[in-house]
């Protein structure tokens, strides 16, 4: 038997910043549409989730990656090629694996 739970560290804090429970929420609702494969849907909830400024820096091994790449597929699979490649260069240039292949295959 596998059992399988995110467990976000933040969460645990009692004085967590609202710009940053915000912007999760978004992210987890961005995620219901994109695992239902209702990319223009997710693209709202991410996009309002992104408009709320919180340090990246603090949050980028919990969520941050994880909203960006999706983010960023979602824009590709809407056919804003633009946005996509602008998006996965948040997180880095082809020496970051987990955008490598993004920006090599289709922001070139």
């Amino acid at each position: 038997l596998l059992m399988k739970e995110k467990f976000l560290f933040f969460k645990m804090h009692e004085a967590i910043d609202e710009t940053v429970e915000a912007t999760y929420k978004s992210f987890l609702k961005g995620n219901e549409f994109f695992n239902n494969l209702r990319f223009q849907e997710a693209l709202v909830e991410y996009e309002n989730g992104l408009e709320k400024k919180f340090d990246t820096e603090k949050f980028y091994g919990l969520f941050y990656s994880e909203y960006i790449i999706k983010l960023g597929i979602s824009y590709l699979i809407s056919e804003q090629k633009e946005k996509a490649c602008s998006t996965f260069r948040k997180l880095g240039d082809e020496t970051n694996f987990s955008v490598r292949n993004f920006l090599r295959y289709y922001c070139q």
